[in-house]
């Protein structure tokens, strides 16, 4: 179940800045590639395509990600901004970027 929460994640890549919210964790665009091996970017577009982005920076949490399956997608922790790994069957709000 995906929930819409609001933008909670500001900054550029390299420096964060969070707005602490009501929840603990976010979904990002983040999650595995079809390799299964490496983190990609998952950009989707008003027009229903979609594309896949290296990631050129990391904030990995400590000891993530743990590589623990299914752990196939990314998520942002409120507290600190760190990445962590998750399934993707879990249900937490998500954050995105749009371009305006």
């Amino acid at each position: 179940m995906i929930k819409s929460c609001g933008i909670i994640y500001t900054g550029s890549e390299g420096t964060q800045t969070c707005t602490v919210g009501a929840e603990k964790y976010y979904w990002t665009a983040g999650h595995r590639n079809a390799q299964g091996s490496d983190f990609v970017w998952e950009l989707q577009y008003s027009d229903g395509t979609s594309e896949y982005k290296q990631i050129d920076w990391e904030d990995w949490n400590t000891g993530q990600p743990d590589d623990v399956s299914p752990q196939s997608c990314m998520l942002i922790k409120s507290n600190d901004c760190k990445w962590a790994d998750k399934s993707c069957t879990s249900s937490f709000c998500y954050i995105c970027e749009i371009d305006m």
